[in-house]
């Protein structure tokens, strides 16, 4: 993906600069994934630094390097991404304090370097946008975009780190920091990496806090004020109309960026881009349904896409690779890279999409009940993942699984239980999941996270706990700002495909894992059973598991909920509450071995 890329030497004395500039060459070549990427490059000496910047030419829009006091020796910025202010007191002979880097605004990475006082920083915004993953090698410092790239240089350790490893098996991705290397480290959103004197510091510069600082507004000037916040960020992401595509699917979140986008273009839908995916166009009160619903009434130029599974090998190595196997949407959601691909081709440029923070799912009344709300796992709470691990290797990834869930609640213990939930979704679930599916896709197209924008993360400070269960106060905003947006349903289903009905059946998608599943070869068995695995598989073909067509249109288990939402929302509020504090969590087979077959390939990949 595109992004800042380099080397730091830290005791140059110790090193060689020309094999410095043979392994800078190797990282460049691993991380330029088609013809038209664009390399800068540049070598600040007085630093022992070398630098990169990969991308199609209007994703880095800035000069290269920024000068700050426009001297060849002073301050120099090397920005990836969108960098749209910075704090303006600053002087420009010397280095941001942390606390002026809170008022940078944009969606970028970015390395800093002062040479005359040998002092560096490498940088990520608040949702670490793009993202920089590092690792010290004796008396270097590599870092990259992507993981691969660091391995590109042949001197990064490989040792598989446990903790990773149980987290990503137990909940289907990482935590915090964590690479599937011991040896790699990714900074987090609002953190920086310090390079000073030839040690290396890990600093916060910016938190999320959700409620931290209510200031007694009216829940109706709450929601007016973020409608006209969410109004200036589509505006100011939009970029060319022309050029631009949204995702739109039934859903809240995206109701509320065309809602804010319609006034940028004076409610001319024509002049708007929208696009929705899926399996099928499905049931009308389906995601793709009421998505071609809304775009018919405002008249925009929408498009449909069909998510196929002829190409399932395919498509999962290529996306599994550019993700570095950092979460198992490369499994179930493979398709998706080439439907970047096919926007690109017919001349979109960017993509206005719209992951979410304005509170997630229902009150907690603990920090480890806030914990489970944001669906974060212990390894040993997960039934089912124990018969397809190895026994002598189940007790010490549950230990390790419980290490890296202690360290995340560490982070959270200042926090009341609702503010630990959904600074857990951001800082985990968003940063560590969501946005690995954004990540790999900014290899084609510009992605803009229009309800992550700065000021609207600064909003939500003020917010308090009650307005931000299950998006209350995001939700009436919606409603109350776009009249002619809430006049449709809200989808009650999504458009994606059945996972264990296409391992049950014979499909491309069986046809692969049990091949995977059957070559005994792979060093991945050393963690996992194969054969395990494959009983799971052929367990669920001879269950024949087709639904009836009635099944498939009317789902009773949605149906119940349906009711009771309507009926008695207390109950159904309880009864959530109750089935998420159970000591097991069901884990179905699908993920167990979708989640098997990602780290199978990353090990094959990677390791092997």
């Amino acid at each position: 993906m595109p992004g800042l890329f380099g080397i730091l030497d830290l005791n140059p004395k110790s090193t060689s600069e020309e094999e410095g500039k043979i392994i800078f060459t190797k990282m460049a070549d691993a991380l330029r994934h088609h013809e038209e990427d664009r390399l800068e490059q540049a070598s600040i000496t007085a630093s022992n630094l070398l630098v990169g910047r990969v991308g199609l030419p209007k994703q880095n829009p800035f000069e290269w390097p920024i000068r700050l006091d426009g001297k060849e020796s002073g301050i120099h910025l090397f920005v990836s991404g969108s960098l749209l202010e910075r704090e303006p007191n600053v002087p420009i002979n010397k280095m941001p304090e942390n606390s002026a880097l809170c008022h940078w605004r944009g969606f970028f990475s970015a390395v800093l370097t002062e040479p005359d006082h040998g002092t560096t920083l490498l940088i990520v915004d608040r949702r670490a946008s793009f993202p920089i993953y590092y690792a010290q090698i004796k008396n270097r410092l590599l870092f990259a975009p992507e993981v691969k790239v660091l391995l590109a240089s042949l001197l990064v350790n490989r040792e598989i780190d446990s903790e990773a490893f149980a987290t990503f098996l137990a909940q289907g991705y990482l935590l915090g920091d964590q690479t599937l290397f011991r040896s790699v480290r990714r900074l987090q959103g609002g953190e920086l990496l310090r390079i000073e004197s030839g040690r290396l510091v890990k600093e916060k510069y910016w938190r999320y806090s959700p409620g931290s600082v209510p200031d007694g507004a009216s829940q109706a000037d709450l929601e007016h004020e973020l409608g006209q916040l969410l109004k200036t960020a589509t505006q100011k992401h939009m970029g060319e109309p022309d050029k631009t595509i949204i995702f739109l699917s039934g859903g809240v979140d995206s109701r509320g960026i065309l809602g804010g986008v319609l006034a940028s273009v004076q409610g001319n839908g024509t002049k708007l881009n929208t696009v929705t995916w899926g399996e099928n166009q499905g049931n009308k009160d389906s995601d793709v349904a009421v998505a071609a619903l809304i775009a018919r009434y405002l008249n925009t130029n929408h498009k449909f896409i069909q998510r196929k599974i002829t190409d399932y090998r395919e498509n999962f190595t290529r996306v599994n690779y550019l993700m570095d196997g950092l979460s198992d949407i490369s499994a179930f959601h493979p398709h998706e890279y080439q439907i970047m691909v096919e926007l690109r081709n017919w001349g979109f440029e960017r993509v206005l999409r719209g992951d979410e923070v304005f509170g997630w799912s229902l009150s907690a009344s603990s920090t480890e009940g806030a914990f489970a709300l944001a669906k974060l796992r212990r390894l040993r709470d997960m039934q089912g993942l124990a018969s397809v691990i190895r026994e002598t290797h189940y007790g010490e990834l549950c230990d390790a699984s419980d290490a890296a869930v202690e360290k995340a609640l560490f982070e959270a213990r200042d926090l009341s239980p609702n503010q630990a939930k959904d600074f857990f979704y951001f800082t985990h679930r968003l940063q560590c999941y969501l946005q690995t599916a954004s990540y790999y896709k900014q290899i084609e197209l510009d992605q803009r996270n229009v309800l992550l924008d700065d000021a609207i993360l600064d909003f939500l400070a003020k917010v308090p706990d009650p307005m931000r269960i299950d998006k209350m106060l995001y939700r009436k905003m919606v409603l109350h700002e776009y009249p002619q947006l809430a006049q449709f349903p809200f989808a009650k289903r999504n458009n994606l495909e059945d996972w264990l009905i296409l391992l049950a059946a014979e499909t491309p998608v069986r046809d692969y894992a049990l091949e995977e599943l059957n070559d005994r070869s792979s060093g991945i068995w050393e963690f996992l059973d194969s054969v395990a695995l494959t009983k799971i598989i052929e367990a669920l073909g001879k269950k024949g598991r087709h639904k009836s067509v009635l099944a498939q249109w009317i789902n009773p288990k949605s149906l119940v909920k349906q009711s009771l939402k309507m009926l008695a929302p207390g109950l159904l509020a309880k009864t959530r509450a109750r089935k998420r504090a159970r000591p097991v969590i069901y884990l179905s087979a699908d993920k167990i071995v979708m989640r098997a077959l990602v780290l199978k390939n990353w090990y094959d990949t990677f390791i092997h």
